[in-house]
């Protein structure tokens, strides 16, 4: 006896299953493909502060250099009670991709999203020239401009103040010891003011570390590791606009976090006799 076979019943078991297969890669690729939003609005350095928004999401450090020469044309006048110009910034904002916590887990990830945060500020017309990112060295990177406008507005190509090479050799010294050594090379073979700006307050651990004739960004780089090994300190060197005088600062992700709500007043009771605000006196 012959067995029969159902026409077509082959194909259409072959065709529940690819689209189950379609239905489940469809979704997974939703669960995958969270994203983050990047957003500053009208700040004078807004890729300064989309990458504090950044460095939220990464435990990979993230380095930034100031623009430092900029044609007037991409100034702004003082208010009335600031006594320098700024630069004119503007606004932007950026969908960056993330994995399904909103972290960026790993170096291609951090890498595409200041990709993606550079083009997209440049393209707003936020920043006056331009801005490159140095991956060379694994886990870590390094936003540094790339060129600035001419009086003319033409793009000139800019050398950041940090790749200048410096040499160091220092045993067990204080951290901030050895953070004006490397400064203070960086000054006197560029002519720019280099100053500790808010955020420097790490003279207490004392750390050893020697450069040949190798870049200060990557020496300071090695240096913030090694202050805060279990922690994720990266360095804001930001520039008065055409003034060749730097801040440098150091970020701390740690403070980014928006302080915990304090909870509603309560009034403490009332005292019937005595001092209101500590211990009742006892007469003498």
């Amino acid at each position: 006896m012959q067995s029969s076979i159902t026409p077509n019943r082959v194909p259409m078991q072959v065709a529940r299953f690819f689209r189950q297969f379609l239905i489940t890669a469809v979704a997974c690729s939703a669960l995958s493909a969270q994203q983050v939003t990047i957003r500053v609005d009208q700040r004078s350095r807004p890729i300064s502060e989309a990458l504090m928004q950044l460095q939220k999401l990464t435990d990979v450090p993230i380095h930034y250099e100031d623009l430092q020469d900029y044609s007037a044309a991409d100034l702004q006048a003082p208010l009335p009670a600031a006594t320098a110009v700024v630069p004119k910034g503007g606004s932007f904002s950026v969908n960056v991709p993330t994995d399904p916590t909103g972290k960026l887990p790993d170096d291609l990830s951090v890498a595409t999203a200041l990709n993606a945060v550079i083009a997209a500020a440049q393209s707003a017309g936020a920043v006056p020239g331009t801005f490159r990112v140095d991956s060379s060295h694994g886990g870590v990177f390094f936003v540094e401009p790339a060129s600035h406008h001419s009086s003319t507005g033409a793009a000139v190509p800019t050398q950041p103040v940090l790749d200048t090479p410096v040499n160091v050799s220092l045993q067990e010294v204080p951290g901030i010891k050895a953070l004006d050594a490397i400064l203070q090379q960086v000054s006197q073979k560029t002519g720019a003011g280099l100053d500790d700006g808010m955020g420097t307050f790490f003279s207490g651990p004392k750390v050893s570390i020697t450069a040949t004739n190798e870049p200060a960004k990557y020496v300071l780089a090695r240096l913030l590791a090694d202050v805060a090994p279990s922690g994720t300190l990266s360095y804001a060197m930001l520039c008065g606009p055409n003034q060749r005088y730097y801040a440098f600062n150091i970020r701390n992700p740690s403070v980014f976090q928006p302080p915990p709500r304090s909870q509603p007043y309560s009034p403490p009771p009332l005292v019937p006799s005595g001092n209101r605000l500590g211990a009742s006196k006892k007469n003498n």
